[in-house]
């Protein structure tokens, strides 16, 4: 089994690292202050004194050049390199003169001083020789293998990271005078080790045998040990179905195989479940208001006899009844036909929805399947709405609306069309013809074959953009199902629709399309081009031949299009970021000391002055590192769990790239509009940069909305490609947004704005270099090829990449069921920290956490919660490593916490910041709706809340965080008819990024007994790690202990929880 670290002898460790680092740094202030450099009043001895303390405080951060160069003398104990420099040598130091070495040239008060001499390799004369051992010992950085063979890790290239006794391979090269071929083994003192891979592996994909939380260690199958820290984003159990990457060893307990990595294997848990099947029923169309007979083809492809004990049916509204209502049997490998009655209520596609109830070997199951139909007046014939689409891509048929901003006449990188190619497209849209998630996959493979060997360096152009057209594919269903028929009516000069307020149109964005045409003329469709949008209106231009004969208040039908330029924008960028910065950038494997060309270290590392005094010691590392530039050719990670400050660092850090080098200039971006406004506001509000020296670029529909914050509305701008004497937007009575052009884009020293604003910049033609910084905030939270929207612009060895965020939080939103099987949600910033480079090492670098401070820096203070919700969230999600900032008894969050009371019980007896009500209420549903709600958890809610505001708490201090939807509307009703003042309740989504007095979780699921299914909210790492660590100074927990007690997670929580079990008939039990 692999050993676990001892992490209370690394804290200890990384303590008293931290206080001679403080008091060093104090010394050399009082020095600085004191002016003790020449002062006439000290003796020549008090001078000496001086100059040697200085130089021991500077060793570490002293101004060097690397030079390349050659051995010209060698003397006893020292070498002279380029007739210049003096060498002393070391104990393992070998060099001969002629030999043609690296090193490096130290300022110093007294002379220079040469340090990392490194013999440099002409290849011509070693050759290419392999190694093979096992590794016996490791020490940090250091291993060594059964052969005798040593290695440093951090000068070598790996892709993976050794452990005790993995059975490796050694590439390295060795000199060809020594090179005998008759021998039997190698001289292996002259040999340099260049690379280690494993000598074997293999995918294994099989079920968590054994797991001991405590060591947190267990076994795949029989042959396969696995520490907890390779599960990605999941904390492992007995009888999960799991895929890793093995490697082969040696082993305590005589295992052979040890998990490099590990996932779930949710493919194997979904087919698992697919003994019951659902026959695809191809599309077809119901008359509206007319009710069709379909017959379903239900098969049992199991070991067992299977009982249909009944199925409901759900479209559009309503509900409509089986046309068979008592249970059939269906032996195994057997099928039946099941009529259902479909009847055609609402225009345009629809989509039915059945939940089956079934038996099977003594187990109760639910199975959801689906199926499409069109709805269709008599009178349209064949002119349905699908037809009325496929008509618009015939220009005599299609009549186009005016736009609100002229396209530009020239862009100086031209974008390409990326039209979703038709092997793509036919599967999409094809997925009624296969039956589940599984098949459908396959049959994409067939078309994609790469999909099925996972992403890779060779893999990776054609994987991203394949993604990217599954996610547009599915964006433009979404869009489909919005059409209708429905009132048009004119206003203020525009053509108007109106839909329900927080209806599925809030999609609809400025620059979509919606396509008109009149039922009494369905030859010709009209674009109308969306220039303004309200909660409850879309706002139209259209040609003048519609809008002169459009009738007021007439019916149209009407169906809806996205603008495709965002998705053509990733994809331009993918192909721009394989251009200009290389398919091995995106696959970092090369050890930075052995990078060919090594950046001059041109800056000081001194002290830097704070222009936010309060930053600590690991916000502070970030910031210089990065300023240093230790980590080119690659990008810093600023890694911030929850309430550790990032956005305090990245502002720090914008302000001292600002104000140390006027001639840089800064790209800073975020996915969100909000993301980027706190950090332009916040910048303001330090008062050191001048607020012409900043744009804010904006998209029109951000600034229409009225989406920018108000700090930032004099330095907002859409930008535009065109040039101001030429190309503009379309005269209006209006007010327009400010414009800024193609040739003030980048005159600014800081540029913010949303990363797909920023992706205009590519077609601007800046070029890569252009910026020297470019930071991505908020980076967890956006699909890889988003993030590589700025990035394009990078050039590795001048452009400096800084990305923040946290990957063990949520990451984007994907629409495509396909796609996610991908893990297109994964980010570039995940990825890039499960690399090799940016992996945790303990041994390696103790006093840094594990990471390798050259390339991250992980966050470690917390400044939000009370020390029981810090310990929680660490120690589920980050080592144990958070630290909490805020006292436990001397705080206002302390305070706070005493004087408040949950169920009769005084929080003030043992100010407990984590409560579980265990509440056994059964979770229900209502017609037509797949989501869930409890109302005995509703009635807890409502309890808690009355609580809190009898002690003084707000509603805007309070959160509540639930996973269904129709929990969020039931808690909604119960306050608004009680008159009640509700906090803002959502689902977890809604509250990542935001932070609360107290959070009340509602996780609504109680079928113990009954079902094993449960939210993806309790299993899902990232969405219990952003809910729980929401709170300053209270979790309310609601739910029901036994049905969470199936998930080891859980039960690690609950643990830590003062509980009250609650019965809903009788309080009093509390």
């Amino acid at each position: 089994m692999t050993v676990v670290r001892n992490h209370a002898c690394a804290k200890s460790n990384i303590e008293n690292y931290k206080m001679l680092t403080s008091v060093t740094s104090l010394v050399w202030g009082l020095l600085e202050y004191a002016g003790m450099v020449s002062s006439p009043e000290m003796t020549e001895e008090e001078l000496e004194v001086v100059r040697r303390l200085q130089v021991k405080l500077k060793d570490e951060v002293a101004v060097f050049k690397e030079h390349k160069g050659f051995v010209t003398q060698l003397s006893n104990n020292a070498i002279q390199l380029d007739h210049r420099w003096e060498y002393q040598l070391g104990i393992n130091d070998r060099f001969s003169v002629g030999d043609r070495v690296s090193y490096k040239v130290y300022k110093s008060l007294n002379s220079p001083v040469v340090k990392d001499v490194m013999l440099l390799i002409e290849k011509e004369h070693f050759v290419v020789k392999t190694v093979s051992g096992t590794i016996n010992k490791v020490d940090g950085n250091l291993f060594e293998i059964s052969k005798g063979v040593k290695f440093d890790l951090s000068k070598i290239r790996s892709e993976f990271l050794p452990n005790l006794n993995d059975h490796v391979l050694l590439e390295g090269d060795y000199p060809k005078d020594k090179d005998d071929p008759e021998a039997f083994d190698l001289d292996y003192t002259f040999f340099k080790v260049n690379r280690v891979i494993p000598s074997t592996t293999k995918l294994v994909t099989g079920v968590i045998q054994f797991f001991n939380p405590e060591t947190r260690t267990g076994v795949i199958g029989r042959d396969v040990v696995f520490h907890q820290n390779v599960c990605e984003k999941f904390v492992p159990k007995a009888g999960d179905h799991v895929v890793c990457n093995a490697i082969e060893g040696k082993y305590d307990g005589n295992f052979r195989w040890r998990a490099e990595c590990m996932s779930l294997n949710h493919q194997r848990e979904s087919s698992s479940r697919h003994f019951f099947v659902v026959a695809n029923v191809p599309k077809f169309k119901v008359v509206l208001g007319e009710t069709k007979i379909v017959e379903l083809c239900l098969s049992n492809q199991g070991n067992f006899v299977c009982t249909v004990m009944g199925v409901q049916t759900f479209y559009g509204r309503g509900q409509s009844s089986p046309s068979v209502a008592e249970s059939v049997i269906l032996p195994r490998n057997s099928s039946i036909t099941w009529p259902v009655n479909i009847t055609g209520d609402r225009l345009g596609s629809n989509v039915v929805k059945f939940k089956w109830q079934l038996n099977c070997n003594r187990k109760s199951y639910t199975f959801n399947s689906s199926l499409s139909f069109e709805t269709v007046e008599q009178n349209l014939g064949n002119s349905d709405v699908e037809n009325v689409a496929k008509e618009l891509v015939q220009p005599r048929m299609f009549i186009p609306g005016q736009s609100k901003v002229r396209k530009p006449i020239f862009r100086k990188v031209p974008m390409k069309d990326y039209i979703v190619p038709d092997v793509i497209r036919d599967v999409v849209e094809g997925e009624g013809n296969y039956n589940g998630i599984i098949e459908w996959q396959i049959a994409l493979q067939r078309q994609k074959p790469l999909l099925a060997e996972g992403l890779s360096s060779k893999s990776y152009d054609d994987w991203m953009h394949t993604l990217l057209f599954l996610e547009e594919l599915a964006e433009e269903q979404c869009y489909k199902k919005l059409a209708t028929k429905a009132h048009l009516f004119r206003l203020r000069g525009y053509v108007v629709f109106s839909f329900p307020a927080e209806s599925e149109y809030t999609k609809i964005v400025c620059g979509d399309s919606m396509i008109v045409s009149k039922p009494w003329e369905p030859s010709r469709a009209y674009e109308g081009k969306i220039w303004e949008i309200s909660p409850s209106q879309i706002f139209c231009k259209f040609n003048s031949e519609f809008e002169e004969t459009m009738k007021q208040g007439a019916i149209y039908s009407l169906s809806f299009k996205m603008n495709r330029n965002p998705y053509r924008k990733r994809h331009q960028a993918i192909d721009l970021v394989l251009k200009n910065v290389g398919i091995d950038w995106l696959f970092p494997s090369v050890s930075l000391d052995e990078e060919p060309e090594t950046q001059v270290a041109d800056l000081e590392l001194e002290p830097i002055r704070l222009i936010n005094s309060r930053l600590n010691n690991e916000q502070k590392s970030a910031v210089r590192n990065i300023i240093a530039k230790k980590n080119l050719p690659y990008p810093y990670i600023i890694y911030g769990p929850p309430g550790t400050g990032k956005t305090m660092t990245v502002l720090e850090l914008i302000l001292q790239l600002y104000v140390s080098d006027p001639k840089c200039r800064i790209l800073v971006g975020a996915p969100t509009n909000s993301a980027v406004d706190t950090l332009g506001s916040r910048l303001l509000e330090f008062g050191v940069l001048k607020k012409e020296h900043m744009v804010r670029l904006s998209s029109y529909n951000a600034y229409s909305q009225g989406s920018i914050a108000t700090q930032l509305m004099d330095i907002a701008f859409v930008p535009h490609l065109g040039d101001p004497t030429s190309d503009c937007l379309v005269p209006d009575d209006r007010d327009q947004p400010p414009t800024i052009y193609m040739n003030d884009l980048g005159n600014h020293r800081i540029t913010l704005g949303t990363l797909t604003t920023l992706s205009i910049l590519n077609s601007a033609g800046l070029g890569k270099g252009f910026f020297t910084h470019i930071i991505v905030d908020e980076a967890g939270q956006c699909h890889e090829p988003e993030t590589l929207l700025p990035i394009a612009l990078v050039d590795p060895g001048v452009t400096q990449l800084v990305l923040a965020g946290d990957p063990m939080q949520l990451g984007p939103t994907i629409t495509s069921r396909l796609a996610q099987q991908y893990q297109f949600g994964r980010s570039f910033l995940d990825r890039l920290t499960s690399t090799f480079l940016y992996k945790k090492k303990v041994d390696a670098f103790e006093l840094t956490y594990g990471f390798n401070p050259r390339l991250i820096t992980r966050l470690v203070y917390n400044y939000r919660s009370l020390p029981k919700i810090v310990d929680l969230v660490g120690g589920l999600f980050y080592d144990g490593d958070l630290l909490p900032v805020i006292s436990a008894n001397e705080s206002r969050e302390a305070e706070v916490l005493k004087k408040l009371e949950i169920h009769g019980y005084n929080l003030s007896k043992t100010m407990p910041s984590l409560i579980f009500l265990n509440v056994d209420c059964k979770e229900e549903q209502i017609d037509g709706n797949f989501s869930y709600y409890n109302s005995g958890e509703v009635m807890q809610v409502l309890t808690v809340l009355n609580s809190l505001y009898d002690k003084g708490i707000s509603p805007d201090d309070i959160g509540v965080i639930t996973p269904y939807s129709l929990q969020v509307r039931k808690i909604y009703e119960v306050l608004d008819s009680m008159k009640i003042v509700s906090p803002k309740v959502a689902s977890v989504e809604e509250f990542q990024g935001q932070e609360r007095d107290v959070i009340i979780m509602s996780l609504v699921r109680n079928n113990y007994g009954i079902s094993k299914k449960v939210s993806p909210f309790v299993t899902d790492g990232q969405r219990i790690n952003v809910a729980l660590s929401r709170a300053r100074l209270l979790n309310v927990i609601i739910g029901h202990r036994n049905t969470l007690a199936a998930n080891p997670m859980w039960v690690n929580i609950i643990s830590k929880c003062r509980i009250l079990n609650i019965n809903p008939q009788n309080e009093n039990s509390a």
